[in-house]
């Protein structure tokens, strides 16, 4: 009887910690440890124009083997916390809630929309792991050179997909043909 209690009284404890527990990080593409840019893909044509001009900064994140989850964030180029040229973002400290300890993985995305799934020009980091965060706000963990620096691109519009899907198809007629 006690035995089990003392099982029980464990599993509840690691739940609540689990349930309580939350992680920090410096949400920032510049810092002491930390430089990776954003910047244009050079075939858009977009030459000139900034990064910074109407582009956010979003983040998805993992706790170990679990979903990827969006943080409910959306930080500004070239301006936030700090004055930052156009291809840098500084969105502070921020919390990620049900972290505990672990490895825990990143995906940062630039986007010049509402969101990130809508918008014309958009970008993302490729995810990269960190061995494990600070889970105190006064020492927030820098992504470090685990974060990369990445482009971002227009993304081509689906009538646009269709019309190339379509004269590929008739192509590939024409040629049966001859």
């Amino acid at each position: 009887m006690k035995r089990s209690l003392a099982i029980t009284s464990g599993i509840l404890s690691i739940a609540c910690a689990t349930c309580f527990g939350q992680g920090y990080i410096a949400f920032s593409n510049s810092g002491d440890f930390t430089d990776a840019p954003v910047t244009y893909d050079e075939s858009t044509g977009m030459g000139g124009v900034s990064v910074g001009d109407g582009f956010s900064a979003g983040l998805q994140y993992q706790i170990g083997d679990g979903p990827l989850i969006w943080a409910p964030l959306s930080v500004p180029f070239g301006g936030g916390e700090g004055t930052l040229a156009g291809a840098y973002f500084d969105g502070g400290t921020l919390m990620i809630p049900g972290y505990v300890s672990g490895p825990i993985s990143f995906i940062v995305v630039a986007f010049n929309g509402a969101d990130y799934e809508s918008s014309l020009i958009r970008g993302a980091s490729t995810l990269f792991t960190l061995p494990s965060i600070s889970t105190s706000s006064e020492t927030p963990t820098e992504f470090g050179p685990a974060l990369g620096a990445f482009t971002v691109s227009i993304v081509p519009e689906p009538s646009a997909l269709a019309f190339a899907a379509l004269g590929l198809a008739a192509l590939m007629a024409a040629r049966r043909r001859a």
